[in-house]
Parts: C-alpha cells; sequence; structure tokens
C-alpha cells in the first residue's frame, strides 16, 4: 500500500502539470507568466487531486475485488488425498527449487493460493535479471498436450501478467501470506530479506511467461507448427517459454528449509 500511495504521489504532479499546461493555453490564452501560473496552481492543484483520488480508488478497488475472488474460490469440500494434484504440486516444487537455486524468489502460487492462482503455479522474482516470471507446470504422464492446451496456458499466462498490480500482490503476499512463504520456500530467507527483494520488485518490467512440462512424450506431434526451437527441449510460442523439465521427483534426503550454506 505504501508503494502505491508513493505512485500516486508521482502521478498526482505529472497530472497537475499537465492540467497546469492546458489550463493555460486553453483557459488563460497562452499566458505562461509567472503571475499566471500562480493564480492558476489553487484550481488546477484541486482538479488534479480529484483526478488522481478516483484513479487511487480504483486501483484499491481492484485489488480487493481480486482478494475477494482469490477468496471466493480457493475453499475445497473435498479433503481425499488426489494423485493428480499432489503429482503436480511436487513437480511445482521441483521447478521452484531450481529457480531458488539460481538465487531467484519463488513464490509457490499455486501451493498457497489453490484453484485460485489465476493460472500461475509460480511467481519468479528474478534480481539478476531484474524480471518477474509467471510460471505454470505441468506434470503430465499420459494426457496428450494439443495446441488448445498451451494456447490456453498461454491466454492463462498472458491475462495474469496483463491485469495483475504488482506492488499490490506482493504487498497482499507479504502483509496476508507472509507465513505461507515461508513454509514452502526450500531456502529461508529472513522477513527483511524479502521486504527488500520485493521493494526492488515493484519496478520491474521485464515480464516473462514460461510453460514447464514434465516430459515431450505427452506433446501432440501436430503442436510443433506453431513452436519456434531454441536449443532442445526449450521452444517458444508466441512471448511464452515453454521448457521440457524431466521430473525427477525431490531428493528424498533433502530437507526443506535447509539453507544454502549448510
Amino acid at each position: 500500500m505504501i508503494e502505491l500511495i508513493k505512485a500516486n504521489t508521482k502521478f498526482f504532479f505529472i497530472t497537475w502539470g499537465v492540467v497546469l499546461l492546458i489550463n493555460q493555453i486553453f483557459i488563460f490564452g497562452g499566458c505562461l507568466a509567472p503571475y499566471c501560473i500562480v493564480a492558476a496552481l489553487p484550481h488546477t492543484g484541486v482538479i488534479s487531486a480529484v483526478i488522481v483520488y478516483l484513479n487511487f480508488q480504483e486501483e484499491k478497488e481492484q485489488i480487493r475485488q481480486q482478494e475477494r475472488l482469490n477468496e471466493s474460490q480457493y475453499a475445497s469440500n473435498n479433503d481425499k488425498p488426489d494423485p493428480l494434484k499432489e503429482m503436480g504440486d511436487a513437480y511445482e516444487k521441483e521447478i521452484g527449487r531450481e529457480f531458488e537455486s539460481k538465487g531467484d524468489f519463488v513464490i509457490y502460487n499455486g501451493l498457497i493460493r489453490g484453484v485460485a492462482d489465476g493460472g500461475v503455479d509460480l511467481i519468479v522474482i528474478s534480481p539478476n535479471s531484474q524480471s518477474i516470471n509467471f510460471v505454470q507446470c505441468k506434470n503430465w504422464q499420459k494426457m496428450k498436450m494439443e495446441y488448445h492446451h498451451i494456447s490456453n496456458v498461454y491466454d492463462k499466462l498472458t491475462n495474469y501478467a496483463s491485469n495483475i498490480n504488482i506492488a499490490g500482490m506482493l504487498n497482499i503476499y507479504f502483509f496476508k501470506y507472509s507465513k505461507e512463504l515461508q513454509e514452502n520456500l526450500f531456502y529461508k530467507k529472513e522477513r527483511d530479506e524479502i521486504a527488500n527483494i520485493f521493494k526492488l520488485a515493484y519496478g520491474y518490467t521485464n515480464i516473462r511467461k514460461t510453460l514447464y512440462i514434465a516430459t515431450d512424450q505427452v506433446i501432440d506431434l501436430d503442436v510443433g507448427q506453431y513452436l519456434t526451437m531454441i536449443k532442445p527441449n526449450i521452444f517458444r510460442y508466441e512471448d511464452m517459454k515453454i521448457a521440457i523439465r524431466k521430473y525427477n521427483s525431490l531428493d528424498n534426503n533433502y530437507k526443506r528449509g535447509k539453507s544454502k550454506n549448510e
């Protein structure tokens, strides 16, 4: 919320400057003399404040709506073990751990939010590349992945990336899901470390989309015409990277929560 206020403060002064310029040209007949500008400051300031206030309220409402939608979708009445879900969760953990081992910070969105994940299993924040990567993982062993499956994943990731307020999302995770963030990390971090990572991520504009698939045996051959090969087992569909990453299962001797120094 603090970052949202800062962003709107900057927006206020930019808006004020634009409104003031328009006022001088169309109302004051192009007068840019100091006394004309001083005379215009009060009412243009009020107009700008109203515009920024309305924008601020809209952004807050978007965050609230996203929270209400996620909460309404999250609950599940079925507590029975689901082998397919367990396989999917395990694959997400494996891919997430791989990102963490490279120094990235991973939000296990699918594990934390469940069915309310918006089609994004992992949110990977990379300080090195100053990017945010929205990741979907498919641990399919038998089901054929056809073109419409890939296009559906792409549409979900694109929709999520286009509509999400990065600062608002990270604030929600930091203040509301802080415990869940820590519980799912393989390499634990202090709260101050996470706060600093999030603060830097507010300004990242390099947004990526990636689909991980557990095996190439499930990809329908007809899909190939829509993909561009980057290198063996790595392809591109539109601006989404597709990586074939074999599911190896987590090392039984590996204990979650170990630090890198252990």
